[in-house]
């Protein structure tokens, strides 16, 4: 019975166990898988999936935001969500009982948060550039286009309104349920607790109250789903994006749905796949031995390939990439290091230019979707 009032946690916190192909478990802990998905035409921008998670191990975070700054563009969740306070705090007492970080980082409660406005995406999805460089901006500078590829306020609302009235009532009872039930959790331990329970499998998928999420698991993946894949089938066929390269940092139970896309849709073919170390199984465990898939990023980041201006010695980069200025024992030569990334285009069985019209039709067919979706 305790494990059934205990899923609504899970689905809040978006987590998945059984993820094939981006996520698994093993005697070390919980893992996903980066994967690079590339195109045999050249003008198709080369495509990785960064599976996201709400709470996991600092190094984890690093390593996926280095991965994102080796990107063109990102495209980033962040679903407008009315009792986002509550969601916050209900992440941040499960992370400091499993001794894990936030995603979101830390927020203060007590300050009034910043309010979307109920006009918020109806024109255009928020978007911005940012910029990280040395201070004299010629070592290096960087640039990322971020792309807020979710449902803001005015999407939100809409979806909203599907879900039943008396779903909405009990909402506010299910949150407070679940912090009561916080500190006790520890994900850690949750993450690889085998579920032994001898219920009839049939009649716990009847309870109430999987009937009452219900509607709320549909808001959080499908509606976000159609919303994602529209924007990501808009942003393939842009001219602006031609070999370019993009990522998708989101969570990792919508990364099927985005690969179902890539793969079928617009014919994409995985190239490559690897792990990295999302949530230890025990804090205190030797990962010395262990290859968690930190710092790969960082290096592919820094150890560039070609060079500007004949550099005359190999610089590796600073040591992290925050938004603040850094200072060096020894400084890089003042040359312009460029960023090219290229990757390898597989043969594909159809090529894009006889695919074309069909891709144009797959971007018309997720508009209509998501019209009548609203």
């Amino acid at each position: 019975m305790l494990s059934i009032w205990l899923k609504p946690i899970f689905y809040l916190i978006q987590y998945s166990k059984n993820m094939v192909g981006f996520s698994y478990t093993d005697d070390y802990g919980f893992w996903v898988n980066i994967s690079y998905y590339t195109h045999s035409d050249p003008d198709m921008p080369a495509i990785t999936l960064l599976p996201m998670i709400h709470l996991g191990e600092e190094a984890y975070y690093d390593e996926i935001k280095h991965e994102m700054w080796c990107h063109d563009s990102v495209y980033l969740e962040g679903c407008y969500v009315p009792a986002v306070k509550g969601l916050y705090l209900l992440h941040r007492i499960i992370g400091f009982r499993s001794k894990l970080k936030l995603q979101a980082g830390k927020r203060s409660l007590w300050r009034n948060w910043q309010k979307e406005k109920l006009s918020s995406g109806h024109d255009a999805l928020q978007e911005r550039v940012r910029e990280f460089s040395c201070d004299c901006g010629e070592c290096y500078s960087l640039q990322l286009r971020q792309v807020r590829a979710d449902l803001h306020r005015w999407h939100a609302l809409k979806a909203l309104k599907t879900i039943p009235f008396w779903n909405k009532i009990c909402f506010p009872f299910i949150i407070l349920a679940a912090l009561i039930a916080a500190p006790f959790l520890n994900l850690r331990t949750l993450l690889f607790e085998e579920d032994d329970s001898e219920e009839d499998p049939d009649q716990d998928e009847d309870h109430w109250l999987e009937r009452l999420i219900l509607p709320f698991k549909k808001f959080v993946l499908e509606d976000r789903d159609l919303f994602l894949r529209t924007v990501l089938a808009e942003e393939i066929i842009e001219d602006k994006n031609k070999g370019k390269s993009l990522c998708i940092k989101y969570g990792e139970k919508h990364m099927k749905a985005l690969s179902e896309t890539l793969l079928k849709d617009f014919g994409y073919e995985l190239s490559e796949q690897r792990s990295v170390l999302a949530v230890a199984k025990n804090k205190s465990q030797d990962l010395s031995e262990l290859d968690t898939g930190y710092g790969i990023a960082y290096d592919k980041l820094w150890n560039l390939e070609e060079k500007q201006n004949d550099t005359p010695e190999f610089w590796e980069g600073p040591f992290n990439i925050t938004p603040k200025n850094i200072t060096y024992e020894n400084p890089p030569s003042p040359a312009v290091i460029s960023r090219k990334y290229t990757a390898a285009m597989y043969d594909h069985e159809h090529g894009y230019e006889q695919n074309k019209v069909s891709v144009d039709e797959t971007v018309i067919s997720y508009k209509n979707a998501a019209k009548e979706a609203a």
